[in-house]
């Protein structure tokens, strides 16, 4: 049966598979307008729905794209709220490789360039004025016996540096067994606290 004549014999058909396209090319319209403009949890839910709702549609492989480049973004931010700069550079940086056509580069290459700029500074200036580590359920003596053991080099009154802050975390991680948050947080011009905390 050719399709006119199917169309003709099937119209309600036709307008449902038509209503089918126009909705998941809106849903998809509309997660890429609100990742643009930074909206990106309403983003990712917009274009999630697209996935579980039309599968088989031809945009759910670009939807789900996005999505990844949205997480991969806020993992990069994350990153450089903790003070992981040169982790943030590395994440924005495969966002960029991987997804070069995302409406998301632009954003993730000012990023990455402030991710820069930050650990250059860090690595000039810096000083750890304290260590937080009262959230971790830990002795002063046990954690200060732990860092010595694993060679841990964060502590305060020393250069800070964001691989220090990660090696305690990995360390503190495999010892407790439980995952561990770390904050930096800037405590004047040329120093910053760090806190590392069990997360329950």
């Amino acid at each position: 049966m050719r399709y006119g004549a199917w169309r003709a014999t099937y119209p309600g058909m036709v307008m449902f598979a038509s209503l089918f396209l126009v909705a998941a090319q809106l849903l998809f319209q509309t997660g890429v307008q609100d990742a643009e403009s930074g909206k990106l949890e309403r983003a990712r839910l917009t274009l999630q729905t697209l996935v579980n709702t039309y599968p088989q549609d031809p945009l759910a492989p670009s939807a789900k794209a996005e999505i990844e480049v949205i997480e991969l973004y806020q993992e990069g931010q994350r990153l450089a709220r903790e003070g992981r700069f040169d982790a943030a550079e590395f994440t924005f940086q495969t966002l960029i490789s991987v997804y070069p056509e995302s409406p998301l580069v632009r954003q993730a290459e000012v990023a990455m360039q402030a991710a820069a700029r930050a650990q250059q500074e860090l690595n000039v200036r810096l000083m750890v004025r304290v260590l937080d580590l009262s959230g971790l359920g830990l002795s002063a003596r046990d954690t200060q016996s732990l860092f010595v053991d694993r060679e841990v080099r964060l502590a305060a009154g020393r250069a800070f540096d964001p691989r220090d802050v990660e090696q305690a975390r990995l360390v503190l991680t495999d010892f407790l067994k439980a995952k561990v948050r770390t904050e930096v947080r800037m405590a004047g011009a040329h120093e910053v606290d760090v806190v590392l905390a069990r997360v329950e």
